[in-house]
């Protein structure tokens, strides 16, 4: 028998996906090979290497999976880093001049008379001297409700500048005050510092300058014939001081020098794009119903009211109030013992600790650019049992601000990623752009 006759097939002309005249199949094949033989990923590079045993490649698969998992726990605890502790407060390196902040607001408040109305001041005041010019009182101070009653504040905003008036149509009986601000803002601060012009609320330009106050203590005397002191409190210009938290006490027949140090909290620009993170309020970012001027102490205050207006349908004669809203009293009247009792309460209610019960309810945060002022009294006795007196300045000429920045932002985010990548695999920003290259642009240009 002859040899089996040999049947030749004919070859297929059949092609893979062609794109553009380029085979997509083969072209991707010989990429693949190409990255394989190229990559700087070293570890991915021996697990796919043909010529090393499987042992080897099964090692250093291994590693990448290990590698992988330390890299995704570590970027989780750096993500929740940024969220939870964005930002730092920090000393700024270079000192403010005291010219650069406004003289702090002084509110007082006399004694009591019998039916228990605050005395005018012109029986408690005798003499008020700002920079070396003395008149009378009624000429620097200006009449504020507090929880106290009736007081007197220096160098405060007028009524205008403070309080909304769409929501309050009688701002006045807060406050008298009428001064309107000059070339100052309460967040940008002063304007032109170097020049001439006007400005309020008052600052200082040297240590010289300082509100000197004289009181007569005739009328201190109580019912249970105890004299009583004065009541001092230093607060922002910005701020409504209906209540007294850290108040100064002139007696009778002592001089009182009082030494004042600003404590400014400056935000830098930027946070104003991440108000969800900043845990901080801007104004225009925090507007309040009766205030033009966001603050704690302000925001505060606005929660009270709102507070005892849903449970009482009234409010307190110091806290700012719709038009057709009236005073508590008689029954829904309560003092403001009670009222902190209820809050307090409130908040126990709903697990919130009590100090915390305006920020939870009301998101009273503290103000991104905030200025408070600390002070240190120094007493001295006077030979007049009947008179007292004191003076307040600045402590130095210069102070230093704090700064409000990121303490780990997305640079910082995106610095301890390539630290993790590189030191568990090996990666770089190089080796991801490399490996895109691979698989995007040079199919098609092979």
């Amino acid at each position: 028998m002859g040899d089996p006759e040999q049947v030749e097939f004919p070859k297929s002309d059949k092609k893979g996906v062609v794109f553009g005249g380029v085979d997509i199949g083969c072209s991707v094949r010989r990429t693949w090979d190409t990255f394989v033989k190229d990559t700087s990923f070293l570890p991915l590079k021996r697990v796919l290497n043909k010529e090393l045993s499987w042992l080897e490649r099964l090692f250093w698969l291994v590693i990448i999976v290990i590698g992988t998992m330390v890299c995704s726990f570590g970027i989780l605890l750096c993500g929740k880093k940024m969220s939870r502790h964005m930002l730092q407060v920090i000393p700024s390196d270079e000192p403010s001049p005291i010219w650069s902040v406004p003289f702090p607001a002084v509110t007082i408040c006399g004694k009591k008379d019998e039916v228990g109305k605050m005395k005018p001041l012109e029986m408690f005041c005798e003499e008020a001297c700002w920079d070396q010019k003395c008149g009378n009182c009624e000429a620097l101070f200006t009449e504020t409700q507090t929880e106290a009653g009736i007081c007197f504040t220096f160098n405060n905003l007028a009524a205008v500048d403070l309080f909304n008036g769409f929501e309050i149509p009688r701002g006045r009986v807060l406050s008298n005050a009428t001064m309107p601000v000059e070339n100052w803002d309460v967040h940008a601060g002063y304007k032109d510092l170097e020049s001439s012009l006007n400005y309020y609320p008052r600052r200082v330009m040297d240590l010289d300058t300082a509100l000197k106050i004289k009181f007569r203590s005739i009328e201190y005397r109580s019912m249970q014939n105890k004299r009583t002191p004065i009541t001092v409190n230093l607060h922002n210009p910005a701020e409504f001081a209906f209540r007294f938290e850290n108040a100064i006490s002139v007696e009778p027949g002592e001089s009182l020098n009082v030494a004042v140090h600003p404590k400014v909290r400056a935000a830098r620009p930027y946070l104003r794009f991440c108000p969800q993170s900043t845990y901080c309020c801007y104004n225009e970012q925090c507007q309040l119903q009766f205030f033009r001027i966001y603050s704690q102490q302000n925001c505060e205050l606005e929660c009270r009211t709102k507070y005892i207006l849903k449970t009482r349908t009234c409010v307190q004669p110091y806290m700012p109030r719709p038009a057709g809203v009236t005073f508590c009293n008689g029954s829904n009247n309560v003092s403001t013992e009670q009222l902190q009792h209820e809050i307090t309460s409130t908040a126990r209610m709903n697990n919130i600790p009590p100090s915390q019960y305006f920020i939870k309810t009301c998101n009273c945060l503290p103000s991104c650019n905030d200025i408070r002022y600390k002070s240190v009294g120094t007493k001295t006795s006077l030979n007049e049992t009947n008179r007292s007196e004191m003076t307040i300045h600045f402590d130095k000429d210069h102070f230093y601000a704090s700064k409000v920045t990121i303490r780990y932002g997305i640079v910082d985010l995106f610095a301890s990623i390539g630290g993790l990548l590189s030191l568990f695999l090996g990666v770089s920003l190089i080796t991801i752009i490399e490996t895109l290259y691979y698989f995007t642009l040079r199919p098609f240009l092979m």
